[in-house]
């Protein structure tokens, strides 16, 4: 009895350290509050450039099924990998779908440039493991982001084939990439917490268009016409028509409390050209920044000011979203024919209607709006 007892002890003292020879201190990390900003958002020519918007926040992190804190060492398997999963919040106001996080592995440094991994949501950022159209992420909503089996044990392979190394203790969150419905990307290197200090919510008020319309008495007026200009009446708004790279333009006032706040061009737009070859006769937006007479000469343009069609003589939406500076008075706005060099015009016409001024608190309830105005459209 007695040895039986006796038995029994030894067997589970084996089985308690058995388990914890299989467990180790990890760590997961994030960039510091004080790491340089690097948020940023594709442009028109595909670059990416400086943003203050912020699409997704950290709610929370986990390892095999237990909330863990960022930093801070705690016990897991060898295969803990396998159960990170990280949830995330929409606080950009914009559906989102597709996320991608990449995470480092610092142990592996010493045998070159760090390896790493990536949890994927959707398939459009997805290095090859998400193979399935995933629901869109709408503005508010949670979503939490796991590795599959199969990418988990492709993932590890890779690495130890590499590196010669198979178990972390540490690893580190690195960049995330979100590519929202509307099809602009994205990125950040410091994913800031749902519980961090929030930059204050703006009221979305959009009413007041700075565009001086033609049905104005003095609109007419305020638009000055250079080259093969004209307009038609339409049944909602008058249509400027260019050809032969014409312009139109307007000096709009930037109201005296705009410092800080976001400036948003928008337009509808078409063309009777299309051209594999390069961008001539295509509808875009420009502008400059005017402080007082003085015409700045720092350019308005990227992002989506040029017109993106998929066929000639369809409408699509062109925009782009700036941070208005403190010496700015107003913007001088455009309405050109692009054209690339060594590519002339030929009198094809580029079409505008619904054009738009508008000013935001934040470049996220700018963003808002230019989801609206194009749905507005479907």
């Amino acid at each position: 009895m007695i040895r039986s007892l006796m038995l029994a002890v030894v067997m589970m003292c084996f089985i308690v350290l058995s388990s914890l020879a299989q467990t180790a201190k990890r760590t997961v990390i994030t960039q510091p509050n004080n790491y340089p900003a690097s948020d940023s958002i594709s442009a028109q020519n595909g670059n990416m450039v400086p943003t203050e918007m912020r699409a997704v926040t950290i709610v929370s992190i986990s390892v095999e099924g237990k909330q863990i804190a960022v930093g801070e060492p705690f016990e897991a398997s060898k295969d803990w990998l396998k159960g990170l999963a990280v949830e995330l919040k929409n606080i950009s106001g914009i559906p989102i779908r597709s996320i991608r996080l990449h995470f480092s592995l610092p142990e592996t440094r010493a045998n070159g440039t760090p390896s790493g991994f990536s949890l994927e949501y959707g398939r459009d950022l997805s290095a090859r493991f998400e193979k399935t159209e995933k629901p869109l992420i709408a503005p508010g909503e949670n979503i939490q982001i796991s590795r599959s089996e199969t990418h988990y044990k492709l993932a590890n392979e890779g690495i130890e084939k590499r590196t010669g190394l198979s178990d972390f203790s540490e690893v580190v969150l690195v960049n995330a990439t979100v590519k929202f419905d509307n099809g602009v990307i994205w990125s950040s290197h410091r994913l800031p917490f749902a519980d961090d200090k929030e930059r204050p919510e703006s009221v979305l008020d959009a009413s007041t268009n700075l565009i001086r319309s033609l049905d104005d008495p003095a609109g007419m007026s305020v638009w000055k016409m250079t080259g093969e200009a004209s307009i038609e009446k339409a049944t909602n708004d008058s249509v400027f028509i260019l050809r032969n790279g014409a312009s139109f333009s307007q000096d709009v006032a930037v109201p005296s409390n705009s410092d800080g706040k976001f400036a948003l061009l928008i337009s509808r737009c078409s063309s009777e050209r299309l051209d594999d070859e390069g961008i001539t006769g295509l509808p875009t937006l420009y502008g400059r920044w005017m402080s007082g007479t003085k015409v700045e000469d720092q350019p308005l343009q990227g992002q989506r000011m040029l017109c993106e069609l998929g066929e000639v003589n369809k409408w699509a939406t062109n925009w782009g979203i700036f941070k208005i500076p403190a010496a700015a008075s107003a913007i001088k706005l455009y309405l050109n024919q692009a054209e690339r060099k060594g590519m002339p015009q030929n009198g094809s016409s580029a079409r505008f209607s619904n054009v738009g001024l508008y000013i935001f608190d934040t470049e996220a309830d700018a963003m808002k709006f230019v989801i609206a105005f194009s749905d507005s459209y479907r």
